[in-house]
């Protein structure tokens, strides 16, 4: 890497938990994601090695010995983990593993102890005994990150966030730096990223074994992939967080051998679940086979098992289970995990709060459209209006001249129909040369817009009788997107190649209301959306959490399945940006909370509140099942300098005020009243 580099890749681990609860097959996913993103080097963050583990085998070991022989059995010992932990970490051409050591808590004295003597064969390990190293990262500018791992056992949290959150504050509070470029948090077992925690990016990384108990927080097994560029005088940061928990729900098909029998897939199939007696093995296998299984064939199966080392016999339970050790033979790529699998792009704003006196109109309009290009969906969630509660059109909080709030959704409807049709246009630039039909040109240019109904969207808080939130929105916005797509239909000599009520009805399909079910699906990807009536919390993940438990809840008798299969969860309201992983049940849910669209608030400034802002850019990467494989996440706080020398003036005036309402009015068009 040299210091004109734009961009660097890395791939950050944590909790491998070598040899007891690490999975080779899981390394070996890694290894493919190292590959895939094109890593320039690997981030162990932690916990690398069972460290108590290992004390307590090497006390065993010893204690089997005579006096006299412990020293050269101390040290046997020792060899015995070097290499198999030397064949267990994969060599990847001119990549690095930075290693950083959790010795107080997890990897322990013994696992430095077997790291070292592993760095000193090996020229690709490099190690670090410092619980909140620095890691260089070669572009110019970026500075210094952090890696930090606990000092001390973690107490127990709830809350997905409590943990990252602890270990931040206590490094933030002792520290004698300055402010980081980016934080990474180790041993946490969670998949979560806050990107202006204390005015740094955190990102908190999940565990790379098999999850058996919960010391902390850990529900999440993966790793995540980072991308630093540089644009500008800004540096960018996307994640990309690998969910490998369908792969360890599945461990067991992966290291079956070839030639089995049918029926021999189909006892170790309902031992899957549980270990089981052969009458209870017989009850599984009867309760959805045509023809009934006698207890002579179960048994005979059972025993054939046994002898291919695949089942084991407990006798104190008088059970049969899997062989454990069995996963050790697993074997599985990232090209297979991630076979047959489908990506969904989509660009999230929240709380945009047109006819604030602050709103980033000019962002939006800007930055929308390019975050935008290539997405499946547009994700408006919640506060699309300002509203006029709170005396906002006397205490400098609205525009002067958005004294309605019909005037603030016809504003809203304008703009985001100016916004469609500018990602439209340039879908459509790059399509025509293909010489399509009309028609399926419309379909592949037009994104799909989905909008939410806030708080500030009732009528309650507009001082109104609208009994439809946001009904004027809805028609102003389609009705603006018809008279947008015929006159540009009718410039490109088209508008002949499709009747007008066909072009309504695609309008129509494409934008898209949030029902009560709070769900949408995109592509059969179920998506959920809320914008809960809460109070703020310290805890950046909390509200995500609670979203996700209630749409758990909520769907439960829902007579459409489908729902059920729910694996995105986006929140808005609390003007704050975070994402985290959750899990009910094996099934792992993504939740993003968007930040707001307006620099910021009296009412929040008054009660010592930062306002977050920006939009948020997401993909996910489903299998056929629906189930979460990956996703990738980059948070944009741009501020365009249209917007910037408005929102960030120490002494606005009254002539500030009237140009930006007279620019304002330039886009809408608006009359007066």
């Amino acid at each position: 890497m040299t210091a004109e580099n734009r961009s660097v890749t890395f791939v950050v681990i944590s909790g491998i938990n070598f040899p007891v609860k690490s999975r080779k097959y899981l390394m070996n996913l890694v290894k493919g994601v190292v590959n895939l993103h094109g890593a320039k080097f690997i981030i162990g963050a932690g916990h690398t090695i069972a460290g108590k583990d290992l004390e307590q085998l090497l006390k065993l070991r010893l204690s089997e010995v005579p006096k006299n022989q412990r020293e050269e059995a101390g040290q046997k010992f020792y060899q015995e983990m070097i290499e198999s932990l030397d064949s267990f970490l994969p060599k990847i051409k001119d990549v690095n593993y930075h290693i950083v050591v959790a010795e107080k808590i997890y990897d322990r004295p013994i696992g430095y102890k077997i790291l070292d003597e592993l760095r000193k064969r090996r020229d690709d390990i490099r190690l670090s005994d410092n619980p909140e190293t620095k890691m260089p990262i070669q572009l110019s500018g970026f500075g210094e990150m952090r890696v930090i791992v606990p000092r001390k056992q973690p107490w127990f949290y709830e809350n997905i966030t409590g943990l990252l959150q602890r270990l931040v504050n206590g490094f933030a509070m002792r520290t004698g730096s300055g402010k980081p470029p980016l934080i990474l948090v180790g041993c946490t077992g969670t998949g979560s990223n806050l990107p202006y925690y204390k005015g740094v990016p955190c990102i908190a990384v999940p565990a790379l074994h098999k999850l058996d108990d919960q010391l902390s927080t850990e529900n999440m097994v993966g790793c995540v992939a980072v991308t630093i560029t540089k644009d500008g005088d800004k540096f960018r940061i996307r994640s990309t967080t690998y969910d490998f928990r369908t792969a360890l729900a599945d461990e067991y098909n992966l290291a079956l051998p070839d030639g089995l029998s049918r029926r021999h897939k189909q006892v170790l199939d309902v031992l899957k679940s549980s270990s089981a007696s052969l009458k209870t093995i017989q009850f599984r296998l009867n309760s959805n086979a045509r023809n009934p299984w006698e207890l002579e064939t179960v048994q005979g199966i059972v025993e054939d098992l046994q002898k291919k080392k695949l089942a084991v016999y407990y006798e104190k339970g008088h059970r049969y289970a899997i062989r454990e050790s069995l996963h050790n033979e697993a074997n599985l790529t990232l090209e297979q995990f991630t076979k047959d699998s489908r990506t969904l792009t989509f660009v999230i704003k929240s709380c945009w709060h047109v006819g604030a006196l602050k709103a980033l109109y000019f962002t939006v309009l800007k930055k929308e459209p390019e975050l935008a290009d290539d997405a499946d969906v547009i994700v408006l969630n919640g506060d699309v209006q300002q509203g006029i509660s709170h005396n906002y059109e006397y205490n400098g909080e609205m525009l002067a001249t958005m004294n309605g709030p019909d005037k603030h959704q016809s504003a809203a409807a304008i703009m985001q129909a100016i916004i469609l049709l500018d990602i439209f246009r340039r879908r459509w630039a790059r399509l025509v040369a293909l010489k399509l039909p009309t028609k399926e040109m419309l379909q592949k240019c037009l994104v799909t817009f989905v909008y939410n109904v806030g708080n500030h969207d009732e009528s309650r808080f507009s001082k109104s009788k609208d009994a439809i939130a946001l009904h004027i929105f809805d028609l102003k916005l389609r009705s603006e997107m018809v008279m947008l797509l015929t006159a540009f239909l009718q410039s490109e000599n088209r508008a002949s190649d499709v009747r007008f009520d066909e072009l309504v009805k695609l309008i129509n399909e494409k934008i898209i209301r949030v029902g009560e079910s709070r769900t949408i699906k995109v592509s059969d990807a179920v998506i959920g959306l809320k914008h809960p009536r809460q109070g703020n919390t310290q805890n950046k993940g909390a509200r995500i959490q609670q979203t996700a438990s209630f749409f758990e809840k909520a769907l439960a008798y829902y007579p459409d399945r489908d729902l059920k299969q729910l694996c995105v969860v986006m929140v808005a309201n609390f003007h704050e940006a975070s994402s985290i992983h959750t899990s009910h049940f094996g099934k792992t849910i993504l939740g993003v909370m968007s930040a707001a669209m307006l620099k910021d608030t009296e009412f929040e400034n008054n009660i010592n509140k930062a306002v977050e802002h920006g939009m948020v850019k997401v993909s996910v990467q489903l299998n056929k099942q629906g189930q979460l494989l990956s996703d990738t996440i980059e948070f944009f706080d741009d501020i365009v300098p249209e917007d910037a020398k408005f929102v960030f003036a120490d002494n606005l005036t009254t002539a500030m005020v009237l140009e930006r309402c007279k620019k304002v009015d330039e886009l809408t068009q608006l009359p007066w009243r």
